[in-house]
């Protein structure tokens, strides 16, 4: 298996990143949107407070609001990150649900409530907020777009799985990951597709051998 590590420009621990990236997988939620949400809310402060006191975290969440969701997925420190970045990220989800694709729509209700949202999408107004935060999100998308490219590289001359031992290719990108297939190449091309990524700017990917 090889496996690049997806990194954000975010002063955020590879740790937290890599938790937020999970459980956004499983939300099917973007996580450069999330850290936009971060820098713009908290500047990625954990022990953040605003609104009087009203919002707390790294996602400037109100528990007057969620602490019911925080008790349905077991976060108990709202100023614990990873408790407060599983909560803000299952709220975006549900805007999500809500509003369908429209990410000027989720970000003024996760700023303002639906209300708020609704009433200037009625307007035909866009908050600054909403621009800007998607904006940053673009922004942080492009910057790991070479492990995206990286990946296409290895897997771009098979058209399924079921050509790769034909064509001797071991790596296709399924679920994250580079599977390797039995073949008399792989060291071969183990050190080609590194080279790729690392060609592209990627980090040097973890190689695991097994049987």
């Amino acid at each position: 298996i090889i496996k690049t590590t997806i990194r954000y420009d975010v002063p955020l621990d590879d740790n937290l990143q890599k938790y937020v990236i999970d459980i956004c997988a499983k939300k099917g939620v973007a996580p450069s949107l999330i850290f936009a949400i971060m820098e713009r809310e908290s500047n990625f402060n954990p022990n953040c407070v605003g609104d009087s006191g009203n919002s707390l975290g790294i996602m400037q969440i109100q528990p007057k609001w969620h602490q019911w969701r925080a008790d349905k997925l077991g976060c108990l420190d709202w100023f614990n990150p990873y408790d407060n970045a599983t909560v803000g990220i299952d709220i975006v989800a549900g805007l999500f649900e809500k509003y369908g694709d429209d990410v000027y729509m989720v970000l003024m209700a996760y700023n303002g409530g639906s209300s708020y949202a609704n009433r200037l999408s009625s307007n035909g107004k866009i908050s600054d907020y909403a621009i800007k935060v998607n904006a940053r999100a673009e922004e942080l998308a492009r910057n790991k777009n070479y492990r995206e490219k990286a990946d296409i590289c290895c897997s771009r001359a098979v058209a399924n799985l079921a050509t790769l031992s034909e064509y001797c290719l071991p790596f296709v990108k399924k679920g994250g990951y580079f599977v390797s297939y039995k073949t008399e190449q792989v060291q071969e091309e183990i050190d080609k597709s590194s080279k790729a990524i690392h060609v592209l700017g990627g980090d040097q990917p973890e190689v695991v051998f097994f049987t």
